[in-house]
């Protein structure tokens, strides 16, 4: 059963993603290191904490906002600045990233 789930397998979409891939020759690396999608480290939304201050990061969509620093810091938590859903998101929130979109499979 495990082989019908691996890479090139008849199943594999339903336990793969495909993070990248290589092109051309290139000898391994004495130190790899692992790569990491960056949107996985901060919250969906706004809803998923009771308050934001200064540095705070949340994804929306796929992008990622910083709250800014203080006195704009103090609008982070109100959802009436929330990035995406208001005019006024740039008095609380600065637009810092995009997350990669994933959708092939290996």
């Amino acid at each position: 059963a495990g082989e019908l789930y691996a890479p090139g397998g008849l199943h594999e979409s339903l336990g793969w993603w495909r993070k990248g891939w290589c092109a051309g020759t290139t000898a391994p690396t004495s130190s790899p290191i692992q790569l990491t999608d960056i949107c996985e480290d901060y919250p969906w939304s706004l809803n998923n904490v009771a308050f934001y201050g200064e540095g705070d990061r949340v994804r929306i969509s796929n992008r990622i906002y910083e709250c800014k620093a203080w006195p704009y810091s103090l609008r982070c938590t109100d959802s009436y600045y929330e990035p995406e859903n208001s005019p006024h998101w740039q008095e609380a929130w600065i637009h810092v990233d995009d997350c990669e979109t994933v959708n092939e499979v290996f």
